[in-house]
């Protein structure tokens, strides 16, 4: 699977990826929401992987855009029920909030 993942939490972030390519999986980061919607636009991704640490329900959020590009997985220190609708409505496959279990999000991953 070819997945592009944001480096809104770097450290977090390099620790999926890891996991992700140990899985067999092709990863490309983001290095902020721009580049991210840049890079969705120039490539074919299975996946998308949003980790976001802010509220993200406004309409400059990427997630409208990406959701356009293919399946996205929100993981997200915000655990709001109306920011986790709002998601869902703009088109996400999965909200997870962080912190996740890496095994958990890889059984899911495999499951999309």
């Amino acid at each position: 699977m070819k997945i592009l993942i944001n480096n809104a939490n770097p450290v977090f972030g390099q620790f999926l990826s890891h996991r992700l390519v140990m899985d067999g999986n092709t990863v490309v980061h983001a290095e902020n929401d721009s580049d991210m919607i840049d890079k969705a636009a120039a490539e074919d991704f299975d996946l998308i992987v949003f980790i976001s640490t802010r509220l993200c329900v406004s309409d400059t959020c990427p997630l409208r855009e990406l959701t356009q590009r293919g399946k996205v997985i929100v993981l997200s220190s915000i655990y709001d029920e109306k920011a986790v609708m709002e998601a869902y409505r703009m088109g996400i496959s999965m909200y997870m909030t962080l912190p996740v279990d890496p095994a958990r999000f890889i059984r899911k991953v495999r499951s999309l």
